[in-house]
């Protein structure tokens, strides 16, 4: 694909806005058959166990400390780039089953990567004794470039913008405080549960669907890259008729319609490239992506020559990617 044509294409679209809505993805840790994906802990080895979670399965432990903190060991689903990643929140169900004092204390959200650490206090309290499992869900904003609102700074680094951008690039730990971290606690023992660890990444692409059969099967075209600025993003198209003509259509406002036995997706265009497929059937090419508002969508669809159909074409399923 000559890229610095699809470069100029996307420039020219990003002046204009058309809102959508991208998918998104979570994965919970439910510690169902034992499995801890997180490595999550207390500090003393866990217990996993169930009936009695929130449902089945769940992780507990005894400690004795000023703050109860449920965190990550080693990498997992958990950790890593979560600018790249698009994450938009983490969660967790906590139940408190004993505690020599109790005492009203936030459930606090701590990231670190080894040197700089940020959280997020609490407006919510963690479980009393006799309370049940509790939920508790942290909005983060990974593409923000300065310490957002309520955020503050915790560790060995001084500069907030600087060390919440040094986090969210590579988060090693994830840490569930029970309390204010600034604050002084006396020691307690406590009985603490949790369940249903979650961590949500929005994914700035969607398969709109639509694509035809062909000589290769049904050409299927996925979007590449976050989609933030300076990214590299791109797309790429498989099993497409090898050796072949095939027009790349990109529309920002399209009005979809049925058509070869599919749907016709990104029409009316608002850019076009023509390219060959290799001989597998295959087209790449990407670009670096240049800076264009939240919320900011592209649909894109291949239209194939193809020979052994009754209409000469196969259609791509379409692709959507919209700006975080």
């Amino acid at each position: 694909m000559n890229l610095s044509s699809l470069s100029r294409s996307l420039v020219a679209l990003v002046l204009l806005t058309a809102p959508a809505l991208a998918g998104s993805s979570t994965y919970v840790d439910t510690f169902s058959g034992g499995v801890n994906e997180g490595g999550w802990t207390y500090g003393p080895p866990p217990t996993i166990s169930g009936p009695g979670g929130n449902p089945d399965a769940f992780m507990s432990s005894l400690v004795d400390t000023f703050a109860p903190q449920l965190r990550t060991s080693g990498a997992s689903d958990f950790t890593g780039d979560y600018r790249s990643r698009n994450v938009v929140s983490l969660g967790v169900d906590l139940k408190t089953f004993a505690t020599q004092f109790p005492a009203a204390r936030e459930c606090t959200l701590m990231l670190s990567n080894g040197s700089c650490s940020v959280y997020l206090l609490g407006i919510e309290q963690v479980p009393q004794p006799g309370a049940g499992w509790v939920s508790f869900d942290f909005s983060i904003d990974p593409h923000s470039t300065v310490l957002p609102a309520g955020w503050a700074l915790n560790g060995l680094c001084h500069d907030p913008n600087a060390a919440w951008n040094t986090v969210i690039e590579d988060v090693t730990q994830v840490t569930i405080f029970y309390g204010d971290p600034t604050f002084f606690y006396i020691f307690d023992q406590w009985g603490v549960g949790a369940d249903n660890l979650r961590i949500t990444a929005e994914d700035p692409w969607e398969d709109l669907g639509g694509g035809t059969s062909g000589f290769n099967g049904q050409p299927q075209l996925t979007g590449l890259g976050p989609l933030t600025a300076g990214s590299s993003v791109g797309v790429e198209l498989v099993n497409g008729p090898p050796l072949k003509l095939a027009l790349l259509w990109i529309a920002l406002s399209p009005v979809p319609f049925a058509a070869l036995g599919g749907t016709v997706e990104a029409f009316p265009f608002n850019s076009q490239l023509l390219v060959e497929t290799d001989a597998s059937g295959r087209v790449a090419g990407g670009a670096t992506m240049p800076a264009a508002a939240s919320g900011t969508a592209f649909t894109f669809q291949f239209l194939c020559q193809d020979l052994s159909t009754l209409h000469g074409l196969t259609l791509s399923n379409g692709v959507r990617g919209t700006v975080p």
